[in-house]
C-alpha cells in the first residue's frame, strides 16, 4: 500500500508515518509540503492513498486534486482538516473524497477511518445524514477529548522533543542528570501512550498540549 501525505508540518509528517505502522500492513510512505508541480501521471500512479491536509478552505485545492484523480482514478483521497466543519465537509463532498477527518482526532480514530476507506469503495458525494457517515467510519469531525494531564516539566520536555532536542540537550536545559532526563522522557512517553518520541509529539499536538 502506497501512501502520500501532503502537509506542511514536519513533526506531523514524522508522527503520521509512525501512526500508519498501526495498520499492520506492508506500506510505503512519502511526504510533501505541497503537491509536486507539475503533477505527472507517473507520480500519481505510484500512490494508492492520498492524505491531503487542508485549512479553512478546501476549494483552492480542488484543481490539483481533480488532476490527481484524472491521472489515477483508483486513488483513495482522505482530507485531513485543521478546521473541520459541516460547511467544509459539504465542499469536500461536492468534490468527492473517500474520507474526511480532523487533524486533532485521536490516533485510534485516524487508523479506524483509514482502515475503513481501504476496505470500502465509497466516495462521499452527498451528506444526507452526517450521523450515518460518522457511523460508517468515513467522517470524523471531533477532536480527541482524552487529554493527558502532564506536569509543567513534562510539557517542556515535549516542546523540546518537538524542536528536535536530544536527551543530553534536554538534560542541560533542565540542569538534570542524563539518567534522570532519560527516565522523565520515558514517563512522558508512557503517559502519552506513545512508543516513540515523534508519535508522542503528534498526540500532544492533537490534544493541544503543545
Amino acid at each position: 500500500m502506497r501512501f502520500m501525505l501532503v502537509d506542511d508540518e514536519p513533526v506531523f509528517q514524522v508522527g503520521l508515518r509512525e501512526v500508519l505502522c498501526g495498520l499492520r500492513i506492508p506500506h510505503e510512505f512519502q511526504e510533501y509540503k505541497q503537491l509536486p508541480i507539475p503533477l505527472t501521471r507517473e507520480a500519481t500512479y505510484q500512490v494508492d492513498v492520498l492524505l491531503y491536509s487542508v485549512g479553512k478552505s478546501c476549494h483552492k485545492h480542488t484543481p490539483l486534486l481533480n488532476q490527481f484523480r484524472k491521472y489515477n482514478q483508483s486513488i483513495k483521497i482522505i482530507l485531513l482538516s485543521t478546521s473541520p466543519s459541516r460547511t467544509q465537509l459539504k465542499a469536500a463532498s461536492e468534490f468527492g473524497v473517500h474520507g474526511y477527518i480532523s487533524k486533532n482526532a485521536s490516533v485510534d480514530a485516524f487508523l479506524d477511518l483509514v482502515a475503513r476507506v481501504l476496505t470500502v469503495d465509497t466516495i462521499i458525494t452527498s451528506i444526507p445524514n452526517l450521523t450515518e457517515l460518522e457511523e460508517a467510519g468515513l467522517v470524523h469531525l471531533r477532536a480527541d477529548e482524552n487529554t493527558v494531564k502532564l506536569t509543567q516539566n513534562e510539557v517542556s520536555i515535549l516542546h523540546a522533543i518537538a524542536e528536535g532536542a536530544r536527551t543530553d540537550e534536554i538534560a542541560k536545559k533542565h540542569h538534570w542528570s542524563y539518567s534522570k532526563t532519560k527516565k522523565c522522557i520515558q514517563q512522558v512517553l508512557q503517559k502519552m501512550q506513545a512508543p516513540s518520541r515523534p508519535l508522542a509529539v503528534v498526540k500532544a499536538l492533537h490534544q493541544g498540549i503543545i
